[in-house]
């Protein structure tokens, strides 16, 4: 009995010892899960924009409580002339061999023009499915005037776009209407795809602002975007939804588009279940989502979506926070040269004002200031500063610039601030490299 009870005792103190053992291990899984995960951040330069259901996915509600993320009203061009041609005569008749100019930039018809104003009656109908995206105007006993809630309206350059949205959306007379060349339609061979001279849209929709055209006439309409080469037309559906998200004022816009544009937006987050339904990718759980969406949009259909940039749900931060990553992007920078400066401006003659950098030391608290007398757009900005030892050649600060940061109003001026550290000496040289003009560096400074 004796030995009976010092077994059991064994037996405990075995069973306890295998449940410190299983818990001491789980905890170690799960710190060391914790710490991959904070390691496993994607790097990337940029954040992208990424569409996000407005209904049916657990994204559908971090998107809509977010701030940095836009609706989108998604909306069809209503019935134009061409689309009655194709329906009698077949696709190739829009062709110019076939028709010649009868179909270019085809207007709508009387009956796309009642499907327009259909679509405005759906969106302001009180008791309809779009009533939450509505604000009210104006009640008076017997009459509730709605608008469509957006800061502004957005279509292709192409008129049966631009008159869908003129019928068919309610809203404000102070609401901006831009029309941009990225959002037109897919660019093939059929004369519908085409459009017209500016000055011709200019003067039949004065209201109108044009935006990303590059001449009177349709030179984008001699860069197809055919079957064989549809990455064209999606590098062009990715830069539209950047420019909407990061570039354009407002949170709230109606996009007025196509059939085949939309389809390639739409492609590269969503998957068509059927009809009335389509999959949303949930990355963290590697399974889709399936929510309410209609992919084949007829004529004058509207659907809204969120607009986001891909942080919001993936792992991301920014590059310009990782250091290595910096350093190693300088290095690739200044190992492909050429460097230019004041003395050697090359091709860039009358810039070295503007682009090489000066660097100078505070007396009082030894603090090194790099400047650049460059200005700074989205468009034309410093992208690194940095300064460099010059004996060991090690990056000893550096500072880069987003085109999101260069965009911001209150940023005049690259500036980069290094303290050395307390009693050392040596000598820097400062470089900056402009996105349009290269690398330029300035004089080397010793420092104590």
């Amino acid at each position: 009995m004796q030995y009976q009870n010092m077994f059991i005792s064994i037996s405990n103190l075995y069973m306890l010892f295998i449940i410190i053992i299983i818990i001491c291990i789980a905890n170690n899984i799960f710190i060391t899960a914790h710490t991959i995960k904070g390691h496993t951040k994607q790097c990337v330069d940029e954040f992208y924009p990424i569409l996000i259901p407005t209904a049916g996915t657990k994204e559908s509600k971090i998107a809509e409580e977010s701030q940095v993320c836009k609706v989108i009203h998604f909306i069809r061009h209503a019935e134009g002339f061409h689309n009655v041609a194709d329906r009698k005569h077949g696709t190739d008749i829009l062709k110019f061999e076939n028709s010649g100019n009868n179909f270019t930039d085809a207007k709508l018809t009387e009956n796309g023009i009642r499907q327009s104003q259909a679509l405005k009656k759906r969106i302001q109908n009180p008791k309809g499915s779009y009533a939450k995206w509505t604000i009210v105007n104006k009640v008076t006993e017997n009459f509730e005037e709605r608008y469509l809630d957006i800061d502004a309206i957005v279509t292709s350059t192409l008129s049966r776009a631009i008159e869908t949205a003129f019928y068919g959306l309610p809203v404000s007379k102070k609401t901006i209407h831009i029309a941009t060349e990225l959002g037109r339609e897919r660019v093939a061979e059929y004369m519908c795809e085409k459009r017209r001279n500016l000055s011709e849209i200019e003067n039949d929709y004065p209201f109108v602002q044009i935006k990303h055209a590059t001449s009177e006439e349709d030179d984008r309409f001699d860069e197809k975007e055919t079957e064989d080469d549809l990455l064209k037309a999606r590098i062009r559906a990715r830069k539209f939804l950047k420019w909407l998200l990061f570039e354009m004022a407002g949170t709230k816009f109606a996009y007025v588009s196509h059939f085949e544009f939309l389809q390639l937006i739409f492609d590269d987050f969503f998957k068509k279940v059927d009809n009335r339904r389509a999959a949303f990718r949930d990355k963290a759980r590697g399974e889709d989502q399936i929510f309410p969406w209609i992919f084949e949009f007829r004529n004058a259909q509207i659907q809204p979506a969120y607009l986001c940039p891909s942080n919001l749900i993936e792992d991301q931060i920014l590059c310009l926070n990782d250091e290595a990553q910096v350093k190693y992007e300088i290095d690739q920078i200044q190992k492909n040269g050429p460097i230019f400066s004041k003395k050697s401006p090359q091709q860039y003659k009358g810039k070295a004002g503007s682009h090489a950098p000066l660097a100078f030391q505070s007396i009082k608290t030894r603090e090194i200031t790099v400047k650049v007398e460059h200005g700074m757009s989205d468009e034309h900005f410093i992208e690194y500063v940095y300064l460099r030892d010059v004996k060991t050649k090690e990056i000893v600060a550096f500072k880069k610039f987003s085109k999101e940061m260069a965009n911001d109003k209150n940023l005049h001026q690259p500036i980069l601030k290094f303290m050395p550290e307390k009693e050392t000496e040596g000598r820097v040289r400062p470089y900056a490299y402009c996105n349009k003009h290269g690398l330029w560096k300035g004089p080397a400074i010793s420092y104590l």
